[in-house]
């Protein structure tokens, strides 16, 4: 080529004789075809439309009648047929061997992006995703060795998981990224040593609540305050919403071991304007500092969904590592009390029937207070929430 230029596949057009270009185009394969096998090249460009016998512009024609799609073009003469792609100034730097092709995958970006509700609806993939993703991040926090984001475009949210160090300084507030090769979880994006990401052109016009939405998958809105007098007891066999409340101690008794589990349990009495509730604490809670007349705040345990993919034996207790929804690794203890509720003989007969099943549960700190199957309703914990003092085995 006389220029570097990127051309299309031709189009049929009226006035253009395909056949004759098609006949062109493999008379200029057999020409350069012959500069392979000789050993003296000094053809120009000139040259070369010379010896076919045609004009600039029929070449590029007939070069183009043989493209399926778009590729680019260097400038060379066919004397350099046989040397790989080089750029000059890298090459006089380098002072090496190189072989540089481009990719045109910037013009072909908007065919290849995929949209975040669209993405939504795709099924998890154990490879990288086939197409990119153009979006705002709106959110970050950091948990131990993972980056959690929340990150939004026009048509919706979706949390990505950051495993990889080197790539997390890219995730600014604010800014715009184009993400490839990813891979979809459950309900995110995981970004790992593989993933690109590259600046993007910004993301303007996102509805507010789509970007109040992306911030509350990184940290969620805290659970309803609620005052003692409008707590209900649920109807039976339907799950407890998770509350917090507020009140001042006005009673406390000292730990004691209830049940064969020997569980550790503290009944107190909290008073919030004339409604007084007990309010009982277990195991790591009952070593809370709290006394009477101390006004206290109550959040309630967290809840997540996932799938258990290892399963250890420590003492008494079980050493759970759990695939949550949301991408995360976590690493949480099973108490002796609830070992029942998912031990089925040995911890390989356990694993084998347990598989892909999904588990709610229900987390004081690393702690597991309640363990469900995702398709029952997993009864709330007492841990953070009212209830009656206890004199029995919790669960």
């Amino acid at each position: 080529m006389s220029k570097t230029m990127i051309l299309k596949p031709l189009e049929s057009v009226a006035n253009i004789n395909t056949e004759e270009l098609i006949a062109l185009n493999i008379k200029i394969k057999e020409y350069l075809d012959t500069l392979k096998l000789a050993d003296d090249v000094s053809d120009s460009f000139k040259d070369m439309l010379f010896k076919l016998g045609t004009t600039e512009e029929q070449y590029i024609l007939a070069i183009r009648a043989g493209l399926t799609s778009d590729k680019i073009f260097l400038k060379r003469s066919p004397s350099e047929d046989r040397i790989n792609c080089y750029n000059k100034v890298l090459l006089q730097t380098w002072k090496a061997n190189m072989d540089i092709q481009y990719v045109l995958f910037c013009f072909k970006i908007s065919s290849q992006m995929e949209t975040i509700a669209v993405l939504a609806q795709a099924t998890q993939s154990y490879g990288p995703y086939p197409k990119a993703i153009r979006v705002l991040v709106v959110e970050t926090k950091q948990q131990q060795d993972v980056l959690v984001v929340g990150l939004a475009d026009k048509s919706g949210i979706i949390k990505a998981i950051c495993y990889e160090r080197s790539l997390a300084s890219k995730f600014q507030k604010n800014k715009t990224l184009l993400i490839r090769n990813f891979q979809k979880g459950r309900s995110c994006v995981i970004i790992n040593k593989n993933t690109q990401i590259a600046p993007a052109t910004p993301l303007t016009d996102i509805q507010e609540t789509i970007l109040h939405q992306a911030k509350c998958l990184v940290n969620p809105t805290p659970p309803e305050l609620v005052e003692l007098k409008d707590i209900t007891a649920p109807s039976p066999g339907t799950q407890a919403p998770l509350v917090t409340v507020c009140g001042e101690v006005v009673q406390d008794e000292a730990p004691h071991s209830v049940g064969q589990a020997a569980q550790e349990v503290r009944n107190i009495l909290i008073k919030d304007k004339s409604t007084t509730m007990p309010l009982a604490l277990w195991n790591k809670a009952t070593k809370s500092p709290v006394k009477t007349g101390d006004r206290i705040h109550v959040p309630p345990p967290s809840t997540k969904k996932g799938t258990i993919i290892a399963l250890e034996e420590a003492d008494d207790n079980l050493l759970l590592t759990v695939l949550t929804n949301d991408g995360d690794l976590t690493m949480c203890t099973l108490p002796t009390a609830l070992r029942t509720l998912l031990l089925r003989g040995t911890v390989e007969e356990t694993l084998q029937h347990i598989s892909d099943r999904q588990y709610i549960f229900s987390l004081r700190g690393s702690t597991i207070e309640k363990l469900a199957p995702a398709f029952s309703s997993p009864s709330t914990s007492t841990n953070g929430t009212t209830s009656k003092p206890s004199t029995e085995n919790k669960n």
